[in-house]
């Protein structure tokens, strides 16, 4: 009996004493900071995760090659994978250093300058037109579930006394100082490929930071009203794709009333163009033709002169023949000849010769006027075609330009036509994609904010799978700056109490002020 009691009693004791180490197996509740640093590559050099627990007997996992109390010096036990703390009634933190250099993105940063590749190393100090280009994407060596979920935020200072005509498309800018803070945002599940351009002289650049955070969001959605909504919408399209249709052939039609249009300014444009030619050759013809009668006028004054002159001869002989006849008759003269002569058959030669000089004369008088005249009707008409023929040029210059006009005007209605269509495709398909949009309304929502902002849940441990208490998980990634060897200080460090502590200095390193203790 004694010996049964003994056996039951060391069992009891076993148990008492392996319930503790039973119960310190299970994982504490827990956050997770991760710390890497990043080359200027984007390459991982180290990666350090913060673990915070609220107080008691902390069990965690994790691979790591080193550990370190942050908050006092009580030791921390690591043995294989599990890590074993008592952290009493307060907070405890302590740093592990992780085997793995696995981080769910996959980060790249390159460089060139004046359109060359260059290394980071040989970029301090150089100038010329640099592009900076940020590639992230999901490293599949990872839990995708990180990926997934977290959203990013890039930041980065570029000195605005180095940096000049700054290009970063979609990034959020802002002055800070003396240097342009430009951040972006990366949504979960997607990657991002950012390119910064700038002018730059004896470069250098801070640190770029990466955080990561998990989006969680607690929305409260009436799906029932999203879903009339979203069928008024649906509706809506109905009827906008109705309108689309009238448009378009509006369109159409306007566009082949236009192209018809341009052919008849085309016809009309070639008829004034023949008209413009026809107008020059006339105006050159009349001009021919003045200057010709012009001539012919020139010489009426000489010729009518050589006439009158022949005349009055012809009256004076005819005058010395009669008076010696003894006939008793006037001077004969070119008025009075006629009557005079007309008395006597036997004058009647005389008369027929100076009949014949009269007409002679009269004919020419009557030619030199005429030639006078047609002269200055010719100049007129020189006038007239030459405004014609100025006025054609002026008309076919306009309907070339009207023509142009319409042409121009008959391609941009058929662009329109044509870009009308595509339109009237697209509120086509948006019809069909919508036309049960309201019966869809939860799915389709719950669908674009997993998209946008991640499928939610409760966070996981990056270190262990075995940490399944972890209330959040956070990342802070930044890369080695960039700068000019500095010159060797020689000030000797301080000692005893300003001396920081690894947790303060880990602190600095992303920026963040606070105690080496809490």
């Amino acid at each position: 009996m004694k010996r049964l009691i003994s056996a039951l009693l060391s069992v009891f004791s076993l148990l008492a004493l392996a319930a503790p180490a039973l119960g310190a197996s299970e994982p504490s509740r827990k956050e997770e900071a991760v710390y890497a640093l990043l080359d200027a590559a984007g390459n991982v050099k180290n990666i350090y995760v913060v673990n915070i627990f609220s107080g008691g007997a902390v069990t965690d996992y994790g691979d790591y090659s080193k550990v370190i109390n942050l908050t006092d010096t009580r030791k921390i036990t690591q043995k294989g994978g599990m890590i074993s703390a008592e952290a009493g009634t307060g907070r405890l933190r302590y740093q592990g250093t992780l085997n793995s250099r696995e981080l769910p993105w996959s980060i790249k940063i390159s460089y060139t300058l004046d359109g060359k590749e260059i290394k980071a190393s040989e970029l301090a100090g150089a100038s010329g037109a640099l592009e900076l280009r940020i590639e992230i994407a999901q490293n599949p060596k990872a839990d995708p579930a990180f990926y997934d979920n977290y959203a990013l935020q890039i930041s980065l200072q570029l000195d605005a006394d180095l940096c000049e005509n700054i290009a970063a498309e979609n990034a959020t800018i802002a002055n800070a100082g003396g240097f342009k803070q430009l951040s972006y945002t990366v949504l979960p599940g997607r990657g991002a490929d950012i390119k910064i351009r700038a002018d730059v002289r004896d470069f250098e650049m801070k640190e770029i930071s990466v955080s990561g955070i998990k989006l969680t969001l607690d929305l409260d959605i009436d799906y029932g009203d999203i879903s009339g909504e979203l069928a008024q919408l649906s509706d809506a399209v109905a009827k906008l794709d109705g309108g689309a249709g009238e448009l378009t052939e509006g369109a159409r039609r306007l566009s082949e009333g236009m192209r018809d249009y341009a052919e008849g300014l085309k016809r009309y444009r070639d008829g004034v163009a023949a008209l413009e030619r026809g107008a020059a050759e006339l105006s050159g013809g009349v001009s021919a033709l003045s200057g010709g009668l012009a001539e012919l006028a020139a010489q009426n004054e000489a010729l009518l002169s050589g006439a009158l002159a022949m005349q009055q001869a012809a009256f004076d002989q005819a005058n010395d023949q009669l008076a010696s006849y003894n006939l008793n008759l006037p001077e004969l003269t070119p008025e009075n000849y006629a009557s005079a002569l007309s008395a006597s058959p036997m004058l009647a030669p005389a008369k027929e010769r100076l009949d014949g000089v009269v007409s002679f004369v009269q004919g020419l008088k009557a030619y030199t006027e005429g030639v006078s005249g047609l002269s200055s009707g010719a100049s007129q008409l020189e006038k007239g075609a030459s405004g014609l023929a100025a006025a054609s040029s002026k008309l076919a210059a306009s309907a070339s330009d009207l023509y142009k006009g319409a042409a121009e005007l008959d391609s941009a209605v058929l662009k329109l036509y044509e870009g009308l269509a595509e339109y009237r495709n697209g509120v086509s398909e948006l019809k069909s994609n919508t036309s049960d949009l309201g019966g869809q309304a939860e799915a389709k929502v719950r669908e674009l904010l997993d998209g946008m902002f991640g499928k939610g849940g409760k966070p996981v441990s990056f270190v262990s799978e075995k940490n399944t208490n972890v209330d959040a998980v956070q990342f802070a990634m930044k890369t080695e700056a960039i700068e000019k060897p500095k010159a060797e200080a020689y000030a000797s460090e301080p000692s005893g109490a300003d001396n920081p502590t690894l947790w303060q200095r880990l602190l600095k390193l992303f920026g963040i002020k606070g105690k080496g203790k809490s």
